[in-house]
């Protein structure tokens, strides 16, 4: 059965992140997305430090320009602009006041200041999703999404492998063959969806031949979801008049965040017993929200960070499978963690993650995926220059990171690590014998005993983010900002941005602009990976020694009852009861997997990590140096089965892995062709002890060893000629390169297998 993208089918309740963790209390709940006439919608967008414990705050996605500026008043000028008009009302309401007094100007401003407060929630309510009357649905396209000052959009890539792995039952209509349809054109026909492609469906379905219903249907309906026009919203008349007004009265408290501690310290059964509630409620109002989230970038605290520039739509359910993908959009508008920025993205970065999650999927490396790439050709972002806006639709098991954790205990909100590390462990990671407080507890004669997860949460994490570092070793990748808050709790590749493939092969390789000391550099991202578990450490730490004192988890309301001292106490006893454990466990992880990965690569069974290491793939990294890792290892797949002998085939191979790169090693050729040659010799023991055929070794390896890389003119080239030429054309052919890199690429494509430009001629920056 296929579902339309708002109907998609979701976890159970009792699964789901909103359910189980706290709320924005500004937006309490989903119901707080609709535009009621006590409602604050600026509320939703303004870059705030969130208070209250949250660990996320609901809100819709709004790609539009920010600073915000809505047309005026139908009073004024049809040409002027909101902005424009009130201050032009400015300055006349300055000359006019100069006849009243003191109190009376007071007034006047006062009354004034509110009317254009007034002004701009009126606008932004025409964004949100409608209060529907009753016995209604809501309607997902507001009002003023249907404008035609709301920028339209056109779906400019799309992964049918994505599709077919996450979300199967989706129903996406003929969007891949109308992105394939309209290469090229720059008309108001190859809009997929808003305004424009509203007012023209009647000419489509003539120009195309459609009916109503079929594909082309659906294919609108996916644009609308995938370009944050329409809004995944599931609220009921009632839940909008139970929510309205509640983000005032927020702000209106004297201090609202020591209440929640107080409340939650005083009353922990009620506390729990609250949260248990929502995750059971099968009726609960349903919305899309940002995560918060703190963060070291660069080796220093940067305080609350949070999505800033995307917005989960929807924790789907494959119902086949039982997996749980995160819907997300990148790139949707302002939420509040943007801080200064506009929450948008430009076509190249969106561009850039969409055909880097579907190449690492081929390669086997975890990492999210990315289902559709969508362009707003008319909405200009002005990063390094100016160029048009676009979201990536990504999905992931789950897009909790390191620093979810690090923001709440920073913060001393220690109720909000427990409910967060508990749905953690009990519903993402699965430990055994993890019991979520609640509902659950309070039935349970054994809550007091509920096993401890705190220790095993960190190594769990540990593994997953070893194995998966360890595969970007092997294949040559680089993250670029290894920050603890692009660091997946589920050991996921996410968040790239200014990330690398290597080329000409190079450990001090660096392939972020703004990374001007190296830090995270292709060595270093082991490192990298243990500093952000030592403050996964850090962050429950508390927990940790808490468990390891009492044999249980924490209940409600103990962490929050010791004192400072305590807490600290209990960190230390963790430190020094696990982390040297821990680190090793991780450092030995990455190790066996970093060799398992390379010894597949090269056709041969593992001796032990510690000797593959030393005898074959540190050897082979020498010989390496100064080599496209790329055309190298794919060109010695031939050797197994070649009849050259080891100084002919170093030569064709050194001669190869060379052409065209204009960087060729410091070394002498001669010394560097003998240096290859031993290699070999070696490396043909190696093979010598397989008990697999020459032709089966080489298949396998051909498996393992791509001849395609990703490489950064690759990307660069893709987005300049779709913003020149609307050329989704070549970024299909990428596409299909990046789902298939270990095919041999055909004569047409034999310039993608090229060295080209060197990755250190097109280096990102953070802001990429």
């Amino acid at each position: 059965m296929k579902y339309r993208p708002l109907s998609l089918p979701r976890v159970p309740v009792g699964q789901q992140l909103t359910a189980n963790l706290l709320a924005d209390p500004v937006t309490p709940t989903a119901a707080s997305l609709t535009a009621t006439p006590v409602g604050y919608p600026s509320l939703l967008r303004r870059a705030r430090f969130v208070q209250g414990g949250a660990h996320f705050a609901y809100v819709s996605p709004l790609p539009i320009p920010f600073p915000y500026d809505f047309p005026a008043p139908e009073s004024s000028d049809a040409n002027t602009t909101l902005g424009e008009h009130q201050k032009r009302e400015i300055e006349a309401e300055a000359q006019q006041q100069s006849e009243l007094d003191e109190a009376q100007r007071q007034e006047q401003t006062h009354k004034n200041a509110v009317r254009r407060m007034d002004q701009i929630e009126s606008s932004l309510r025409g964004y949100e999703v409608q209060v529907p009357r009753a016995g209604a649905r809501v309607n997902a396209v507001p009002p003023r999404r249907t404008d035609t000052t709301y920028p339209s959009a056109r779906v400019v890539a799309f992964s049918p492998e994505c599709h077919a792995h996450c979300l199967p039952h989706l129903a996406v209509g003929d969007v891949h063959k109308w992105i394939q349809q309209t290469s090229g054109d720059a008309g108001p026909y190859a809009y997929s969806s808003g305004p424009v492609a509203d007012a023209l469906a009647g000419g489509i379905a003539s120009l195309f031949g459609e009916t109503p219903g079929s594909d082309a249907d659906a294919r609108r309906a996916f644009s609308d979801w995938a370009a944050g026009r329409a809004v995944p919203l599931h609220v009921t008349a009632e839940q909008i008049d139970e929510a309205s007004g509640a983000g005032v009265q927020f702000f209106q408290e004297a201090d609202a965040n020591a209440g929640w501690k107080q409340a939650a310290q005083e009353n922990p059964a009620r506390f729990s017993s609250e949260v248990a509630a929502r995750r059971a409620d099968p009726q609960r109002a349903y919305g899309p929200y940002a995560l918060r989230y703190g963060g070291h970038q660069f080796g220093e605290w940067a305080g609350q960070l949070g999505d800033g520039r995307a917005v989960t739509l929807v924790e789907a359910l494959d119902p086949a499978s039982q997996r749980r993908w995160e819907v997300q959009l990148k790139g949707a508008g302002r939420t509040p963690f943007s801080r200064f920025g506009d929450g948008l993205a430009t076509l190249k970065s969106s561009l850039r993650e969409f055909l880097a999650s579907e190449y690492m999927a081929a390669l086997g490396i975890p990492t999210s995926r990315a289902l559709a790439v969508t362009q707003f050709p008319d909405l200009p972002v002005a990063r390094e220059t100016v160029t048009s806006a676009a979201v990536a639709m990504r999905l992931a098991p789950s897009w909790l990171r390191i620093g979810n954790f690090e923001i709440h205990a920073s913060k001393g909100e220690w109720e909000s690590v427990r409910l967060l590390g508990e749905f953690v462990a009990h519903d993402l990671l699965r430990l055994d014998g993890v019991v979520k407080t609640g509902a659950e507890v309070a039935a349970s004669t054994a809550a007091p005993h509920a096993a401890p997860w705190a220790e095993r949460l960190v190594r769990e994490v540990a593994r997953r983010n070893a194995r998966t570092c360890a595969l970007w070793q092997a294949y040559g990748f680089m993250h670029g900002v290894l920050n603890t808050d692009n660091i997946a709790l589920l050991g996921d590749t996410i968040d790239y941005g200014p990330y690398g493939f290597m080329d000409v092969f190079d450990e001090e390789q660096v392939c972020n602009h703004s990374d001007v000391l190296g830090r995270y550099s292709y060595k270093l991202q082991p490192t990298m990976v243990l500093f952000a578990i030592d403050k996964l450490l850090e962050a429950l730490g508390p927990v940790i020694g808490f468990e390891l004192l009492h044999d249980r988890a924490p209940q409600p309301g103990e962490l929050l009852a010791a004192d400072d001292k305590e807490r600290a106490a209990w960190a230390d006893h963790a430190t020094e009861a696990c982390a040297d454990s821990i680190r090793a466990e991780l450092q030995q992880t990455l190790l066996d997997a970093w060799s398992a990965a390379w010894c597949a690569r090269l056709g041969v069974a593992s001796r032990g990590a510690e000797v593959d290491k030393e005898e074959l793939i540190d050897p082979l990294t020498e010989v390496l140096a100064g080599l496209d890792m790329t055309r190298a290892m794919r060109y010695l797949c031939r050797f197994p089965t070649a009849s050259a002998s080891p100084e002919a085939f170093a030569q064709a191979w050194v001669a190869h892995a060379r052409h065209g790169n204009g960087a060729a090693s410091d070394k002498d050729t001669a010394v560097h062709v003998e240096a290859a040659r031993a290699w070999l010799v070696r490396y043909a023991s190696w093979l010598d002890a397989a008990e697999t055929s020459a032709a089966d070794i080489v298949s396998a390896m051909r498996q393992k060893n791509p001849a395609f890389t990703l490489r950064n003119w690759i990307t660069d080239e893709v987005a300049e000629r779709l913003e020149g030429h609307n050329d989704t054309a070549t970024v299909e052919r990428v596409r299909k390169l990046c789902s298939y890199p270990f095919e041999d690429l055909s004569a047409d494509d034999a310039r993608y297998g090229e060295v080209g430009t060197l990755l250190r001629g097109h280096l990102p920056s953070c802001s990429s």
